[in-house]
């Protein structure tokens, strides 16, 4: 079949002004985001297509201002007309009003009004807001800490397929975190979450294969997710990966490593290299310990080649 000309006719209608085209270009620009400039070249395309009435766009302005750090910003006309979506009953807007009290990003810091928005929201049912609200309760953020509320939450936003509900919940079902330990639901839930290309499902899954947690110890399929895992892009609506997740990635790729005589310690070297320049303190003393073990072995080498 021929190839379409989508692309071109999207940007000659966005350059048009059609609103929809804006849309179209905005989330596709501020998915292979590359850096901040990026990110501005895709604020302004939902800003164009919000002043021309696509309330998405609005929110996804919003949301950008929200969770940009600060590189994209919105006026308070904007954060107003975000704000009345919200109370109209738009479920979408009303979490990101929630986002926005409970970062202090284009709302004022407040971690009540943050709580009622993202109630309203989360009782429409957006899985986002439930999410959300599974955290208040789940990290004590203005409120005595409920794990059965964060329960609750938790697990209504992942059978919505709420990627990181599904690993958050399966994370407690791992540990027996307000629920009774359940290692194999937590391998359910995980497995759940991989399906939906999540980084740090995969990251959960490799460990308990390495670990031989509710299934047998199987090396090879945990050095695969492990590897998997750092090839997955995360997806910007997760927030920013924790540091901790790569770092346990490398770690166990240079471990496994270490366990196979066909990969040895050379390639377990690069592994736990990548954790140490990554921040690990664990890998930086396994390339410290790999590389005074060969060092005498070395010089014995370089000595019987002189003889």
């Amino acid at each position: 079949m021929p190839a379409f000309p989508t692309e071109q006719i999207l940007i000659d209608r966005a350059e048009a002004g059609d609103p929809y085209a804006l849309f179209e270009m905005a989330v596709s620009i501020e998915e292979s985001a590359l850096g901040d400039a990026d990110l501005r070249r895709a604020a302004d395309y939902y800003r164009r297509a919000a002043t021309r009435g696509h309330l998405t766009a609005l929110n996804n302005l919003c949301l950008m201002a929200v969770r940009s750090d600060s590189v994209v910003s919105v006026s308070r006309e904007e954060w107003g007309r975000l704000e009345e979506l919200g109370r109209s009953g738009d479920r979408e807007a009303q979490n990101t009003v929630g986002l926005g009290h409970f970062y202090g990003e284009a709302a004022d810091f407040d971690y009540e009004l943050a709580r009622e928005w993202y109630t309203r929201s989360a009782e429409g049912g957006c899985a986002a807001a439930q999410f959300n609200l599974g955290g208040i309760w789940f990290e004590a953020k203005g409120v005595d800490r409920d794990l059965d509320k964060a329960v609750t939450w938790y697990s209504r936003a992942a059978q919505s397929g709420h990627e990181l509900a599904l690993v958050q919940l399966g994370s407690m079902h791992e540990k027996g975190l307000g629920v009774e330990k359940n290692l194999a639901l937590a391998l359910t839930l995980y497995s759940c979450a991989l399906r939906r290309h999540s980084k740090r499902a995969a990251i959960h899954l490799g460990i308990m294969y390495a670990k031989g947690k509710e299934i047998s110890q199987d090396l090879p399929t945990a050095y695969a997710l492990f590897e998997r895992s750092l090839e997955l892009r995360d997806n910007a609506d997760n927030g920013t990966l924790h540091p901790s997740y790569i770092e346990n990635a490398l770690y166990w790729l240079g471990h496994i490593t270490e366990q196979s005589p066909a990969l040895g310690k050379r390639t377990a070297l690069y592994w736990y290299g990548r954790g140490a320049d990554a921040g690990s303190d664990l890998c930086a003393k396994q390339v410290e310990r790999l590389k005074r073990e060969s060092g005498p072995s070395r010089a014995r080498r370089s000595s019987r080649r002189k003889h």
